[in-house]
């Protein structure tokens, strides 16, 4: 008996995110191809230069798949992701670089200069090990950087893992391009030091924003002096290191007037932090989500709390102790 395509269509959507299954979808029978298809290349992740020739070989043979792809993500060697999670404090950029040289291909490899275009409904690019170079330094050929930079309208959420710089003011450079973004993410960036100098600050539409502190200080540093964040709606922050929560409390400054959200997470102050730093004022904020990793510094967020106006605030405190404190509502 045949089944109905509602049916088929409706199993393969509760597969959607288990690939190795869909795969065997595939086998079992003709009718689940096409919905397969349509969530297996919806994500598409190379990880090789040799994985990306194949991948562009695939889409020439069968131009369909291309419509297909809306995130891109360009992951590197698994031994890199572990990496990630040394503190950098630890370590010097350009030794951290120059431990990654054998994964920074993504610039170099000419295969992803002719896959980006042919992705007509990418929405979502994630790449990492990037050695970016300003325009005035690449010929007016084709490139990484410009190939990029020429489907940027066309991107809403960008992920930046280990990202060289010659200059932070390079990387606003780039975030201009991208004239749609609504979601940006910043793992470590590494560049010079930035230079305060005066300018006219570059405005960034986006609502969500993703910061790891620790591997992106000195760009929020930037951020801060040249950046308008008056459309952010929802801010993350994870490794948060001591004076870093300055920073912090600089973002939320900067985004007073819009911030809904505020995530912090993966913090590590020191045991008399709260006596260093004063409460953040969080009254303008809807939705608070913190994971203090002492009591000492739950009460600080708490003295935090205290800083509020008629307002409805949702907060969860996760200590690593094991509390667990949920405000459902807060009349503040």
């Amino acid at each position: 008996m045949r089944l109905p395509p509602e049916i088929t269509d409706s199993v393969i959507d509760e597969l959607r995110y288990e690939r190795h299954t869909l795969k065997s979808c595939t086998l079992v029978s003709r009718n689940f191809l096409l919905r397969s298809r349509l969530h297996f290349f919806r994500h598409v992740t190379l990880t090789t230069p040799k994985l990306c020739k194949r991948f562009l070989q695939l889409i020439l043979s069968n131009p369909t798949i291309a419509f297909l792809v809306e995130f891109l993500e360009i992951d590197t060697d698994p031994r890199y992701k572990r990496q990630a999670a040394v503190h950098l404090h630890a370590m010097i950029d350009s030794v951290l670089w120059q431990s990654t040289s054998d994964r920074q291909w993504v610039c170099r490899e000419t295969t992803i200069q002719e896959i980006l275009p042919l992705l007509a409904n990418l929405t979502s690019f994630s790449a990492g090990a990037m050695c970016w170079r300003s325009f005035s330094r690449i010929p007016s050929t084709l490139s990484f950087e410009r190939t990029l930079s020429s489907i940027a309208d066309g991107i809403t959420t960008l992920r930046l893992v280990y990202v060289h710089f010659d200059c932070q003011t390079d990387l606003l450079d780039m975030l201009s391009a991208f004239k749609n973004l609504k979601s940006l993410s910043l793992g470590t960036v590494i560049a010079a030091p930035f230079s305060a100098i005066d300018a006219e600050r570059v405005s960034l539409g986006i609502d969500e924003l993703e910061i790891d502190m620790e591997g992106s200080s000195r760009t929020v540093e930037m951020f801060l002096l040249r950046v308008k964040l008056d459309k952010l709606r929802s801010l993350k922050v994870t490794r948060c290191f001591s004076v870093q929560m300055e920073l912090v409390r600089g973002l939320m400054d900067l985004a007073r007037t819009s911030l809904e959200e505020l995530e912090i997470g993966e913090c590590t102050l020191p045991v008399n932090w709260e006596h260093m730093c004063p409460p953040l004022d969080v009254s303008c904020l809807k939705s608070l989500s913190i994971e203090p990793p002492s009591y000492s510094l739950a009460r600080w967020w708490a003295m935090s709390l205290e800083k509020r106006t008629q307002k409805t605030l949702t907060s969860s405190l996760n200590a690593s102790t094991g509390l667990r404190t949920s405000v459902s509502r807060c009349d503040l």
